[in-house]
């Protein structure tokens, strides 16, 4: 059986989860510039209207679904690859082209070595997609999609091998990355930067939701500290808490911007220090 080589910067799905890794990285080191240019190469290069955003749609099929039964998935796996089948594949790769070329020019082939976790499931559906790949091959690699989108993982599994884009990049920047967030961001801190980052997807329908029910908690969060005696007692705090509950309040009239994220991130860092 011949195996296709994986050609990364060819792979739509793997250059937008390297954009949106780098985005990450520069909204946390505040690096209003290069998020600018990484948003706006996002922006333009998966537009409605491109291909790249149709063979996105496809990947996102396989790696964003439910589990499903076997019926669903043979039928899913179908459709997609017929899906697929009418994207103009020159189209495709001049819009990639021009992808690579902006992000080595504006902010450098390093992007391309960011570690995305998933790197092994996009490698598959690639090689799906390509009809170079032999039959064989493709029975297969579409057998370990199916069984990927209908098995339902137990408890205590432990996580699927990750296949890094090299051993010295995996271990790179897992040492970077943790060197640098892993102390500063809580969970709710990167749901919620997760959830703003991919805002520009669906026009903020799903971070207008996630806002609505994370201010709710915040919310509570300060109504239940300041009921305990020794939040009552210090009139600072009490102050403070009240204009922080008058902060959030007035969200629910302001759009939805970086200064509004960056707020709520310090908000949820002091709930997370008075609720300890």
């Amino acid at each position: 059986m011949q195996k296709l080589k994986h050609n990364k910067k060819r792979n739509t799905a793997f250059l937008y989860e390297s954009l949106i890794r780098e985005l990450t990285k520069t909204i946390v080191e505040k690096e209003e510039r290069r998020k600018d240019i990484v948003l706006n190469i996002l922006k333009e290069s998966f537009e409605h209207a491109t291909s790249m955003y149709m063979e996105l749609r496809c990947y996102k099929n396989f790696v964003s679904e439910p589990k499903l039964n076997q019926r669903a998935a043979e039928k899913l796996l179908l459709m997609t690859k017929q899906e697929h089948m009418q994207i103009n594949k020159r189209r495709l790769f001049n819009e990639q082209t021009k992808l690579i070329n902006r992000v080595n020019r504006e902010l450098g082939k390093e992007v391309f070595s960011n570690f995305v976790p998933n790197y092994k499931d996009l490698a598959t559906i690639f090689q799906i997609f390509n009809t170079n790949v032999d039959t064989a091959s493709r029975v297969l690699l579409e057998e370990s999609v199916i069984y990927d989108l209908t098995r339902t993982p137990h408890l205590n599994e432990e996580p699927r091998d990750l296949q890094p884009v090299s051993n010295l990049v995996y271990k790179t920047f897992v040492e970077k990355f943790n060197s640098k967030y892993s102390q500063l961001l809580s969970e709710q801190q990167q749901t919620l930067l997760n959830r703003y980052i991919l805002s520009f997807v669906d026009n903020g329908v799903d971070l207008k939701l996630y806002l609505n029910e994370e201010i709710g908690r915040l919310k509570n969060e300060l109504h239940s500290a300041s009921e305990q005696l020794e939040f009552s007692q210090d009139e600072n705090m009490k102050q403070r808490a009240q204009n922080v509950l008058s902060m959030l309040e007035g969200f629910s009239t302001e759009p939805i911007d970086t200064g509004m994220i960056r707020k709520v991130l310090k908000i949820q860092n002091l709930v997370t220090e008075i609720s300890a």
